[in-house]
């Protein structure tokens, strides 16, 4: 079969080239020429492994946020016991050299099975569910993987009030606690006001019912994927971040705490309930 004889999730053969397949599931994202060449490499390539059943094309170049010289990031779905023996072997992650037709270019590829797949649906944490947003299935053999794929990256199974409440009393104690009482110097200042700051972005995430992707991707997610969010918010969370003067730090946090309260939907806690999350230590790296 031919890189560009791709089958459908029902094991159909079809006729089309990577590119039509791409924007028939990414409308309006086009994929650059090398990209595209080394993806029909990529697919003879694990066509070859008679383990792999299915391969979804995932991550930058998926999305659209890609470099011309990013990585091409794939999920190949293999039997359970396969999975489990990688995983076991810590095999479960290869990178490819060599077989991309780009400088720099490689695959990135994780194992999976259909039952990790559903594991993931069903509780997988947000960078786990974002990782297949706007996946792209480039051959399979099976009915039910290409489905279950394009629910991953939903909030239908996540108890969103309840994230936000745990959000809200981070940046609360962010504030009150590790910036207002303890009043950090030098790293310790600035990891804190990060901290702070991440939160609010989490609780715009939430409000916008958008996936939390990374700490990488987090700004860059609610300037371009959150339309609804406080007029100015980005602009005194970076204003914060390069904040020298400690006056000024407290300030800032306030007047952001004020414009998230004064903007968010999300009923906020009472005084009581916030002390009882602040008394129970909640680490904001938790849920990553």
């Amino acid at each position: 079969m031919r890189p560009s004889e791709l089958q459908c999730a029902f094991g159909k053969a079809i006729e089309e080239d990577v590119s039509a397949r791409f924007n028939q599931r990414n409308f309006g994202v086009k994929l650059l020429k090398h990209h595209e060449e080394s993806i029909n490499i990529a697919i003879e390539h694990y066509k070859e492994n008679e383990d792999v059943s299915t391969l979804f094309l995932i991550g930058s170049v998926a999305t659209g946020e890609n470099r011309d010289n990013s990585d091409l990031d794939f999920v190949a779905i293999v039997p359970h016991e396969i999975y489990l023996e990688k995983k076991r072997h810590h095999t479960d992650c290869e990178s490819v050299f060599g077989k991309c037709t780009y400088e720099g270019g490689y695959f990135d590829t994780h194992f999976m099975s259909i039952e990790a797949l559903r594991e993931i649906e069903a509780s997988g944490s947000e960078p786990s569910r974002n990782m297949f947003n706007k996946a792209v299935c480039l051959f399979s053999d099976d009915k039910e993987v290409e489905s279950l794929v394009q629910a991953i990256p939903s909030f239908n199974n996540l108890d969103v009030n309840a994230l936000q409440f745990r959000q809200y009393c981070t940046m609360q104690q962010g504030y009150r606690y590790y910036l207002n009482v303890t009043k950090p110097e030098g790293f310790a200042r600035y990891h804190y006001v990060d901290l702070f700051v991440n939160s609010v972005y989490r609780l715009i995430l939430l409000e916008n019912r958008v996936l939390f992707p990374s700490m990488r991707k987090l700004e860059l997610y609610v300037r371009s994927n959150c339309a609804n969010k406080p007029e100015g918010i980005v602009e005194l969370c970076e204003k914060l971040l390069l904040e020298q003067n400690f006056s000024n730090v407290l300030e800032l946090c306030n007047q952001i705490i004020s414009l998230y309260e004064n903007w968010t939907t999300f009923k906020l806690p009472a005084e009581s309930e916030f002390q009882l999350v602040a008394n129970n230590f909640y680490d904001p790296m938790e849920a990553l």
